[in-house]
């Protein structure tokens, strides 16, 4: 009979069985053995079985490595994939600090960035670089480390977090075009300016299948907006001239577009409509 079930029934079965057997465990007192270990009931179970596998689009169903999974932008990816059915794998220097932030509910992969193997990467659909880098130089130098990776592959795609000094403003103008004289300023202008070199980096490049993703002026810890803004190069303001995004918002857009891809080899940002 075996043979005879779709590629990859058995193990879908298996667990669907498991849990109707827990049921069975659980409500025990109350229920009809007979009825379920009866021929013609099992047989129906298993068609309904198949026809809701079969049914079911898996093609949605990524592989989606984080890299960054517990920080604020990655916590936020994570929750969202898992929460989509993807399967979700943490890429970190840390599985015990995974494990206390998620549980046992994603599986981690340890490896350091500038570890990771083209056969590591290979593995996924989709890799989100969601990283915070002490060297601020380092958002280009892993930049080219993953293209040199992954050089002649259409995937994974890589998803990288580009910061909103790289979107246009209102009159025109990119914030990042005036940062150089902002240098030793505040310490998140020289990653900004790595974060735009990154960029104009990954535009030179077009053989691997990247994506950038930025966030708006205001980027907050938060739940997705009902519904949001979206953009390809310029800041968005919403009806309130609020240019802000909470990470819940921006997770919800990044998986939108992964599971529709329209933006590879481009950027796009989002913005909470209120």
């Amino acid at each position: 009979l075996a043979c005879r079930f779709p590629t990859g029934f058995l193990p879908y079965f298996s667990s669907t069985l498991l849990r109707y057997l827990r049921i069975i465990i659980n409500e025990w007192d109350d229920f009809n053995s007979e009825i379920f270990f009866d021929p013609f009931y099992l047989s129906t179970f298993i068609k309904a079985t198949i026809i809701r596998f079969e049914k079911t689009d898996w093609s949605m169903h990524m592989k989606i490595g984080i890299i960054g999974a517990t920080g604020m932008a990655g916590s936020a990816f994570v929750i969202e994939g898992y929460q989509r059915r993807h399967q979700v794998t943490a890429i970190t220097r840390s599985a015990g600090k995974v494990t206390r932030m998620f549980g046992n509910e994603i599986p981690s992969f340890e490896r350091q960035n500038f570890e990771l193997t083209r056969e590591d990467l290979t593995q996924f659909d989709v890799i989100i670089v969601a990283s915070n880098f002490t060297r601020a130089s380092d958002h280009v130098r892993f930049a080219e480390y993953l293209h040199d990776q992954l050089a002649g592959t259409d995937a994974p795609i890589v998803v990288f977090i580009v910061g909103s000094s790289t979107l246009q403003m209102p009159d025109g103008s990119v914030m990042a075009d005036r940062l150089g004289l902002m240098r030793g300023q505040a310490p998140w202008i020289e990653a900004a300016i790595e974060q735009a070199n990154e960029y104009k980096y990954l535009q030179t490049v077009d053989d691997f299948a990247w994506m950038a993703i930025s966030p708006q002026q205001a980027f907050m810890p938060g739940p997705a907006t009902p519904t949001y803004l979206k953009s390809d190069d310029a800041l968005i303001f919403n009806a309130r001239e609020e240019s802000r995004v909470t990470t819940g918002t921006l997770a919800k857009a990044l998986y939108d577009e992964l599971e529709a891809p329209t933006h590879i080899h481009g950027r796009f940002t989002a913005a909470d409509k209120f």
